[in-house]
């Protein structure tokens, strides 16, 4: 999740996974209205943003098109 408890949030905590694995593969989430597409097609383009509330489907078709690398 992009919002998350404490100092840390989404970002940060895949910015740190990307400097152990540099080429892993991303997908947010938030159930925020804040605009997040323009940092993550800056930041972490090639990411994926899913929406909350979503149903079970869509969170695994994203993981799906996530880890294929499909837009």
């Amino acid at each position: 999740d992009i919002v998350m408890p404490g100092e840390l949030d989404g970002f940060g905590l895949a910015e740190a996974a990307r400097n152990l694995i540099p080429d892993i593969k991303l997908l947010f989430t938030t159930g925020h209205t804040e605009d997040y597409s323009a940092l993550i097609e800056g930041s972490f383009k090639g990411c994926s943003l899913l929406m909350k509330p979503y149903q079970v489907q869509d969170l695994a078709r994203e993981f799906r098109q996530v880890l294929d690398g499909e837009d």
